[in-house]
């Protein structure tokens, strides 16, 4: 492992912030800054709170302990200790921060891919209004296009109709000149 190591408490949580370790191991006897004070400081910095924290302690108490470890530590481990205990619990610990990072960076991804997901529902539900919009207004435009063809016709035949009357003999005068006008005033002539 690479260490860096911090002579007091207020170091150690400038160091953690600037490197963002995998892994803090902290005593709890320490000058500026006690152990307990370090763990509340990281675990309240949204950036850094999830570093896992082992505490080396010569305070063997239950109370004690159990302190510690509902102050935010995550390992516990009462001074002497071995070296090879030491080491394993920080590859544990090292593990169990990886994991979580995996978890984060998937968890992220699902994120993504939901709001993709839900994205292209709201194309899909559009789509299928849209369809029975248009299918909404094509049934009447296809009626309306199926009586346009008689309907010129019956135009044309009252045109017709029209012109024959204005030139009937009884409407020579200003009659059928007033019939004729009207029809072209509507377009039918």
């Amino acid at each position: 492992y690479r260490v860096i190591g911090c002579p007091n408490g207020a170091i150690a949580l400038a160091a953690i912030r600037r490197h963002r370790p995998d892994v803090v191991v902290t005593d709890v006897m320490m000058p500026e800054m006690n152990g307990e004070q370090l763990i509340a400081a990281v675990k309240s910095d949204s950036s850094i709170a999830h570093t896992p924290m082992i505490v080396l302690t010569a305070f063997s108490s239950r109370g004690h302990v159990a302190g510690t470890l509902a102050s935010g530590a995550d390992d516990f481990l009462e001074k002497p200790f071995s070296p090879e205990e030491l080491v394993a619990r920080v590859g544990v610990a090292t593990r169990l921060h990886a994991a979580r990072k995996e978890l984060v960076a998937k968890n992220a991804e699902l994120v993504q891919t939901m709001a993709r997901v839900v994205e292209m529902e709201k194309l899909a539900a559009l789509g299928r209004m849209l369809t029975q919009i248009a299918h909404e207004i094509n049934n009447p435009m296809v009626a309306v296009l199926g009586y346009i063809d008689p309907l010129e016709q019956y135009m044309q035949a009252m045109s017709a109709m029209v012109d024959e009357y204005a030139s009937s003999s009884e409407l020579a005068g200003e009659s059928g000149m007033a019939l004729r006008a009207r029809a072209q005033e509507l377009d039918t002539a």
